[in-house]
């Protein structure tokens, strides 16, 4: 029962994440080629807060339905790449960040570590596909180049601020310990139970 309550809350996070990745990529204004957005700063939050999986599926499916509305021509390239931006955030704040305790600066520097990979995830991505791809003119390599170029500064911007915005809502707003301590077991009753059986077999 226990398992099944936490997949349950896992999948209604993980929907939760998605509509917000969805919401906020929207939130964005179109510079040259591209899109600049905050959708990467909940792709961070989600990959610290609930872990590689949920911002795999938040990251991927949230942006490409976003791209779907806004800008279609890159939907699918965005499915993979911004999932994977969040399963690599995730697992390397999984596996490394979360090795050492929280309240220990290097916490907040391994898991902005993770962040930054995940970014590079992002912004390699997206310059590979538009220089190899889409961007410019098809029948052009050097004009999808020259596109993905322009485009580079302001894919690390976007970024930047991700990485920037999504530790004040971690850290400065506190969402870390007010999601961590929503999703904490509360205090067991069975514990409770077992020390009352404890005391009562000394007795």
């Amino acid at each position: 029962m226990q398992n099944a309550k936490i997949s349950t809350k896992t999948i209604a996070y993980t929907a939760m994440m998605t509509a917000i990745v969805y919401v906020t990529t929207l939130l964005g204004i179109s510079v040259g080629t591209g899109y600049v957005n905050m959708g990467d700063t909940m792709i961070f939050v989600t990959a610290y807060l609930f872990g590689p999986v949920p911002a795999l599926i938040a990251g991927g499916i949230g942006s490409f339905f976003a791209d779907l509305t806004v800008y279609p021509l890159t939907m699918w390239f965005t499915l993979f790449i911004k999932g994977f931006e969040g399963l690599v955030a995730g697992l390397f704040i999984r596996f490394v960040a979360e090795k050492v305790d929280s309240k220990d600066i290097r916490h907040k520097v391994l898991a902005g570590v993770g962040m930054l990979l995940g970014a590079i995830v992002m912004v390699g991505g997206y310059f590979g596909t538009q220089a190899l791809i889409w961007g410019g003119d098809a029948e052009n390599n050097l004009s999808r180049l020259a596109t993905a170029t322009a485009q580079l500064p302001w894919d690390c911007l976007q970024a930047g601020v991700s990485m920037v915005l999504a530790n004040v809502l971690l850290y400065g707003l506190r969402l870390r310990d007010l999601v961590r301590n929503k999703r904490r077991p509360e205090p067991a009753k069975d514990q409770a139970d077992s020390a009352d059986l404890t005391t009562d077999q000394k007795a």
